[in-house]
């Protein structure tokens, strides 16, 4: 035997020893785990991406309504800085909503939307406490 063969021979040998037997259950059982959680985590990770990502347009559909007809329409975060259009005598029905909020300290802003659908351009702010959110 040459030299080149033994040493084939007991590279092979040395590797054959490092390999659990195959008819070993634990063995099978941890490839099974193994080979799950390669295929699996991929997916767990969509799911939680698509369940993220689902309740984004959720929050930015977020509608309030006046909780009272006094909830003052204002141009600025400034309580007494009330938007002419919406000046006394005039006031918002309960039946108005504000669309497309964003909470900004004690204010909100969003756009108004009509009893009809329509919605006013521009945005204005309204004190946060005078609306109800759902």
């Amino acid at each position: 035997m040459s030299i080149v063969s033994f040493m084939q021979t007991q590279c092979l040998r040395m590797m054959a020893s490092l390999a659990p037997p195959l008819h070993d259950p634990d063995r099978q059982q941890q490839r099974w785990i193994q080979q799950r959680l390669i295929v699996g985590w991929p997916i767990a990770l969509l799911a939680c991406a698509f369940v993220a990502l689902s309740s984004l347009p959720a929050r930015a559909e977020q509608s309030c309504a006046p909780k009272t007809n006094a909830a003052k329409i204002l141009r600025t975060k400034n309580v007494n800085d009330v938007d002419p259009n919406w000046a006394p005598p005039a006031f918002i029905g309960k039946s108005w909503s504000l669309i497309e909020t964003r909470q900004e300290g004690e204010f909100l802003s969003g756009v108004l939307v009509n009893p009809r659908g329509g919605a006013l351009p521009g945005r204005v702010y309204v004190i946060a406490n005078e609306w109800d959110c759902g």
